[in-house]
């Protein structure tokens, strides 16, 4: 009889919890979707907010006050906004939204957009006023169809992140996301000054900072990093190399640490000529299987009152 009622309890606990494992993996998957689509209209609005500035009648020919004021109300009305400039062709700012002027002309952004002359949002790096990081939407303002200056719009990864943390489902569960290049734009461990993770190239970089805690620059004034390998698991690496390829789906990977977890992953598209982004949320199997070992704990102790009795 005990042997009997065991694999009755066990049999019908396996069926169960691959039914139950399914239902999370759906759950996760909607979970990402509507992370998605969050984030994907936060984009869209910031960048219709840069585009807005780019063609404002006239914004080259006003005086710098005047563009200062522009830019600064551009800045209020969508808080996620670190910075809102206006640059020349050379580089020299003419107006930011805050904190000194200064000349982009050696920044990795401004330098591709000089080439291609197409709005685009930018890679994960570091800010040089804040050493955070960013990413920085690009447009360039047009007269008589000319090319006569730029925009630029940082954005702070982490109110990103905040906006992912929304949707936190609780313990064991937590979502980041992906640019088009594969590096993280927003992860929970991320933090003010932290590493930046490449998950393509499986690199990640760190800021360089002197004796006195300054952050060492070069001499064409970009911040200096130190790169070193990043080590992630087959089946991560699978499941990511899937999202990056623009798929939509769900899965389990393994980590390095032997921790077994459910995910789902959704595709991205993000304003401009820009790679599409990926979110990937992630719940620890542990944790989600918990209710269900409950119940198989549950139905052995209830068996085993009913034989003794």
């Amino acid at each position: 009889i005990l042997l009997a009622l065991t694999i009755t309890i066990v049999g019908s606990y396996l069926l169960i919890s691959d039914a139950y494992k399914e239902k999370m993996k759906e759950s996760n998957s909607l979970m990402a979707a509507s992370v998605a689509d969050n984030i994907e209209q936060t984009m869209q609005n910031a960048y219709a907010a840069i585009e807005f500035t780019a063609e404002y009648p006239g914004i080259m020919a006003l005086d710098a006050d005047s563009q200062q004021s522009l830019v600064r109300q551009v800045a209020g009305r969508f808080p996620a906004f670190q910075l809102v400039a206006i640059n020349n062709l050379k580089g020299d700012q003419l107006a930011r939204s805050s904190g000194p002027l200064g000349n982009r002309a050696e920044r990795f952004w401004f330098k591709k957009f000089m080439i291609e002359r197409e709005p685009y949002i930018s890679k994960t790096y570091y800010s040089l006023t804040t050493g955070n990081p960013i990413i920085t939407i690009v447009h360039g303002i047009y007269e008589n169809g000319q090319l006569v200056g730029i925009v630029e719009g940082d954005i702070a990864v982490k109110e990103l992140q905040l906006l992912m943390e929304a949707f936190n489902t609780g313990a064991g569960s937590y979502t980041y996301l992906l640019g088009g290049e594969g590096e993280v734009i927003a992860h929970p461990e991320y933090h003010d000054g932290g590493d930046l993770y490449n998950y393509r190239t499986l690199k990640k970089k760190a800021l360089l900072y002197d004796k006195d805690g300054k952050m060492i620059k070069d001499k064409k004034n970009n911040e200096v990093t130190a790169e070193s390998d990043v080590e992630v698991s087959d089946s991560l690496q699978l499941i990511i190399d899937q999202a990056m390829a623009g798929e939509t789906g769900a899965g389990e990977y393994t980590d390095l640490d032997g921790e077994e977890n459910i995910c789902a992953y959704q595709s991205i598209n993000v304003p401009g000529k820009s790679a599409p982004w990926n979110v990937i949320v992630v719940q620890k199997k542990r944790a989600a299987m918990m209710f269900m070992d409950k119940i198989l704990a549950y139905n052995i102790f209830v068996g085993l009152i009913v034989i003794i009795a």
